[in-house]
């Protein structure tokens, strides 16, 4: 029984299967309770706090939504990105995760959204 209404988005067990104790056996996600994670570079991460409302842009254009930015984490995530320039000499770019909050029904798990600079 799960404690809230919510869709299936991972099966780890199939029927028959023998399982632990305390294995799951499926992965739900809260409808009301979504939000879409950011990669965002160090040199950008200054136009963003914690707490601004962001405008969500899926990936048709259609599908736009206003977020809340909840959480701007404070560990990095090292070379996720390789930069070269002109000149052939290569940087690692550092980015941070921004977790942006929107309680829509409209955003299903694995969809991809940008934001949209103001």
């Amino acid at each position: 029984m799960a404690p809230f209404d919510g869709i299936v988005t991972t099966k780890y067990a199939e029927p028959g299967a023998m399982i632990s104790t305390g294995m799951p056996i499926v992965a739900v996600q809260n409808p009301k309770d979504n939000w879409v994670n950011f990669k965002v570079k160090e040199t950008e991460l200054d136009k963003y706090n914690l707490h601004d409302t962001v405008k969500l842009i899926g990936r048709n254009g259609d599908l736009q939504l206003d977020g809340t930015i909840v959480d701007i984490s404070s560990k990095p995530n090292f070379a996720t990105y390789r930069a070269t320039s002109e000149r052939a000499d290569a940087q690692d770019i550092i980015t941070f995760n921004i977790k942006v909050q929107t309680n829509s029904l409209k955003v299903k798990p694995g969809m991809r959204f940008r934001i949209e600079q103001g």
